[in-house]
């Protein structure tokens, strides 16, 4: 899958703004400039039983950026997540164009640029996915006739059970201890939380264009 960006503005103006950004791409007057579109991709779970556990990895974190980066879908629910290009990427584009387009002739900036840099990743953007555990369930003895025979607990049952237990301490723990409020705070990672070694996850790369040729509106 290609992800094409196309540039929003077209102005020289602004593409020589870009240029404050080497070699310090962390320039906090830019780092809300968005000098390309942006991908919104819909993410659904089809399951009818299971749950769905995500995350998103960026191989340039200085040039691209995932929002949000990680979730989690319980069966039939979906979310939009947005893919989008940093003004540190836009430049590194710019430089490709100018060196494709004057070679030996290019400007000494342009080269310098790429010279350091290089190009963009081809696939920036890897997705992982995995099902989550269905809590099994059983048939408590009160739903069944005193006569007939009960089933077994399975023993994965005892053991989620067992974890949730031991979870609940830990809690209660966390909860007594004199930074409980800043614990509480802390978000905590759907993936980290779930996602267990030896479980099966499943990989997407997504490739990445970022054009610097063709402005979006050509295309509207």
């Amino acid at each position: 899958t290609d992800l094409l960006f196309f540039s929003v503005h077209d102005s020289d103006e602004e593409i020589e703004d870009l240029k404050s950004l080497f070699p310090n791409p962390s320039d906090q007057e830019l780092s809300h400039l968005a000098m390309h579109s942006w991908h919104l991709i819909h993410f659904a779970n089809p399951d009818y039983n299971r749950s769905i556990v995500w995350k998103t990895s960026v191989q340039r974190p200085d040039c691209f950026a995932v929002f949000p980066s990680e979730g989690y879908l319980r069966p039939g629910e979906s979310q939009l997540v947005v893919f989008n290009v940093k003004p540190f990427a836009s430049l590194l584009s710019f430089a490709t164009q100018q060196l494709n387009a004057h070679r030996e002739g290019v400007d000494e900036f342009w080269s310098n640029v790429y010279t350091e840099e290089a190009h963009l990743p081809a696939a920036p953007f890897l997705i992982q996915y995995t099902f989550t555990t269905t809590i099994p369930c059983h048939n408590h003895a009160d739903n069944h006739d005193a006569g007939l025979p009960q089933p077994a607990i399975r023993d994965d049952f005892q053991q989620w059970r067992s974890r949730q237990q031991q979870q609940q301490q830990r809690q209660q723990q966390v909860q007594n201890a004199a930074l409980v409020q800043e614990t509480l705070l802390t978000p905590v990672s759907p993936w980290q939380d779930i996602a267990r070694p030896n479980q099966l996850v499943r990989t997407l790369a997504l490739s990445a264009h970022v054009n610097a040729n063709y402005p979006l509106w050509r295309f509207q």
